[in-house]
């Protein structure tokens, strides 16, 4: 069961998994998946082909940057910039993403691409 509330804008192809709660206005871009027990709280922005990873708790007003890759169980406190992994509590940058990265977790003409 989901609580996604009614201010929250996502657009379209974005996955939610289960037992995810976003909270107030936040903004989730095309394509983005969020996997299972991820708590979103207001004025969130998240940008396209993002993955939060299970468990993320994103904290009020920050900013993910496209393309970026959140890990399991991070707390993100401050902004994400685009094309990066990042995770930890707090949640901070591990590296850029790679052309290497691109080939995981989707079908070839779906992964997540790193940025030019």
């Amino acid at each position: 069961m989901n609580y996604i509330h009614p201010e929250a804008k996502l657009h379209s192809s974005v996955q939610v998994g289960p037992f995810t709660c976003i909270h107030g206005d936040v903004e989730i871009g095309e394509g983005t998946i969020i996997d299972s027990n991820v708590t979103i709280y207001g004025g969130v922005r998240i940008g396209k082909n993002c993955w939060l990873g299970a468990g993320v708790i994103v904290m009020p007003g920050v900013t993910i940057g496209d393309n970026s890759v959140i890990g399991a169980g991070s707390v993100v406190t401050k902004d994400i910039p685009a094309g990066v992994v990042a995770a930890g509590v707090p949640c901070r940058v591990i590296r850029p993403l790679t052309e290497e990265d691109a080939m995981y977790g989707k079908a070839p003409n779906e992964a997540i691409k790193p940025v030019k």
